[in-house]
């Protein structure tokens, strides 16, 4: 009996063993560079998925910081709102001062409740009831939706009963809230903060538990990914779709459920609160309820159509009439208008020309691949900065500060630039698509022109949509903006403040590093997974220009006002989705 056990030991660990070998060795594969021609073209889409495959001592600094703290980053955002009425700033000047600790901060705030662990143990259970139990009555006969298909091309079936969960979810909590009565509908309140902890423990055991199980027993080994720090595995994820049985998945359960059902029961616990604490229920308070529900998505797409335009107008009218006031102009509203004038239209139009000259005409030098694309945007870069600086001190065809005289202007140009790239990309795809069968139609036509149609519109072989508005007229402007502010503020006052400088370089090293990779910027949810339509279109002519670049726009003062312009900065962070 002992030898049959110590060999079905030995056997499963010999098991195990394969299961780590089999995801390492496909790692290794994946990530094995061919040698060239065409069996390097073919395998770079899959060389590298997912995620960073190489981890930086930074990006390794950060991921130890943030598995650390992230917790009470969270507990310090709650903890903010309970304690000093949402303000993020006092406690932070209070704690400066000495006016307190930060064990008397931790002392008011409630801690871990055993009826907490209770409340969201139940939660948690009763949102796994229904993913398991429920069936998918809203997309086919068989209960599954799409089949989606891992990097290794594993296809996975897939149980989509979100709509019935929350439905079911929401009428238990309203019968119990007018007829039941078995708990309070201010239970989320009350024990708001003791919850939350309960929530990191489950999702700290979660990640635990994924990590432990992607050595020991993967769903599907082919599907790993080892980046050799153990941190980024754990922070990051080594299983593509881990999953128990063969109906429960991690990604779209954890997704999904505990989080976003209950995102809606939050905030009817809070509006009953108020019911409760003050006799009626504020208009804010409807309004937040009412617009965190999907339904709405349509009216915010056609929304957004219709007035994105005049947004990027207010923050730029705000800057160049209130000193990037944003309440000011709401009080008097403004008493100027700005049109566009004769100038601003050949000025626009000269560009966007330029720019698509040196698209299509400068070599790639950059790299030895056969490539699809024509990576050539550091050489435009470098190309247009320099026609821009021998102008500005030799040439004199133009003022320097042209773009700051016709600022706004020009945003209505970028507007009427961005309108028809996004119309025009509607109207190819379906006329004559690039690609019929990488079209997606979503029934929707308002949601069709917003998100875009086709995949990779193109026209010919070398002009691609996607890759030249997305880094041409937006991102080679945006360094040029910046120095046309620097030579308006020299002009006025007869120096360049620091902040001015700082701006500049601060920025140019974004703008340079990302055309240094720009090849790195086939791998980016921008062009793997983003139809083209009006939010690339409309968005790389307008928004990025006319939004990443307020920091500098207030020139007229030396001393100019930074705070509201650094949302939007944040903002280009997470806007460029990378995979990578």
């Amino acid at each position: 009996i002992k030898k049959a056990e110590g060999g079905r030991s030995v056997a499963h660990g010999a098991s195990r063993a394969r299961n780590v070998t089999a995801a390492m060795e496909a790692t290794r594969r994946r990530g094995k560079a061919h040698s060239n021609g065409k069996a390097a073209a073919e395998s770079e889409p899959t060389a590298q998925w997912g995620r960073a495959w190489e981890v930086d001592w930074f990006s390794l600094c950060s991921v130890i910081a943030l598995l650390c703290f992230a917790p009470f980053i969270v507990f310090f955002f709650v903890m903010s709102c309970d304690q000093y009425q949402c303000s993020v700033t006092q406690p932070l000047v209070e704690l400066y001062r000495g006016d307190t600790t930060l064990l008397s901060i931790w002392a008011r705030s409630p801690s871990f409740t055993w009826t907490a662990a209770q409340i969201y143990a139940a939660w948690v259970g009763f949102q796994l009831f229904l993913y398991m139990c429920i069936p998918d009555i809203t997309h086919n006969s068989s209960c599954t939706c799409a089949f989606l298909t891992s990097p290794t091309s594993l296809i996975n079936r897939y149980e989509i009963n979100g709509l019935q969960c929350w439905l079911i979810t929401h009428a238990a909590w309203l019968a119990n809230a007018h007829y039941l009565h078995w708990f309070s509908p201010t239970v989320i309140f009350d024990n708001w903060i003791p919850l939350m902890w309960c929530a990191n423990i489950l999702g700290y055991t979660v990640a635990t538990f994924a990590f432990v199980k992607a050595y020991i027993f993967p769903t599907n080994a082919e599907d790993c990914k080892f980046t050799g720090n153990v941190f980024y595995n754990y922070m990051m994820g080594i299983e593509f779709n881990p999953r128990v049985g063969k109906w429960f998945d991690f990604k779209l359960f954890f997704n999904g459920r505990p989080g976003i059902v209950a995102w809606t029961l939050i905030n009817l616990s809070y509006m009953a609160k108020q019911q409760q604490l003050y006799g009626h229920v504020t208009n804010s308070m409807v309004l937040v309820n009412v617009l965190q529900v999907d339904w709405f998505s349509l009216c915010s797409v056609i929304a957004l159509l219709c007035f994105a335009p005049f947004i990027v107008f207010f923050f730029v009218m705000s800057c160049d009439q209130y000193q990037c006031s944003v309440t000011q102009p709401l009080v008097e509203l403004y008493r100027r208008r700005h049109h566009p004038c004769s100038p601003s239209g050949p000025i626009y139009a000269a560009w966007v020309g330029f720019q698509l000259f040196l698209y299509m005409c400068i070599p790639d030098i950059t790299t030895s691949l056969i490539n699809r694309y024509e990576i050539n945007g550091l050489q435009c870069w470098l190309i247009t900065h320099a026609a821009w600086l021998a102008n500005a001190h030799y040439l004199h065809w133009f003022s320097p500060t042209v773009i700051f005289d016709n600022w706004i202007p020009l945003m209505w140009c970028a507007n009427i630039l961005g309108y028809t790239v996004a119309t025009f990309a509607f109207v190819k795809a379906y006329i004559f698509p690039t690609n019929a069968e990488d079209c997606k139609f979503t029934g929707n036509v308002f949601y069709n022109y917003m998100m875009g149609i086709e995949f990779n519109p193109r026209v010919g072989k070398w002009f691609d949509f996607k890759l030249f508005f997305n880094g041409r007229p937006g991102i080679v402007a945006w360094t040029l903006i910046n120095l046309s502010y620097m030579a308006k503020q020299q002009q006025l006052y007869g120096h360049v403040t620091n902040s001015m400088v700082l701006v500049n370089v601060l920025q140019g090293i974004y703008v340079v590093d990302f055309f240094w990779n720009e090849a790195w910027y086939l791998k980016t949810i921008d062009i793997c997974h983003d139809h083209f339509g009006w939010y690339l279109g409309w968005g790389d002519c307008v928004w990025l220009p006319y939004l990443y670049t307020l920091q500098a726009r207030e020139s007229e003062r030396p001393k100019w006002s930074w705070q509201m312009s650094m949302v939007f900065r944040y903002q280009a962070s997470f806007q460029k989705k990378s995979t990578t």
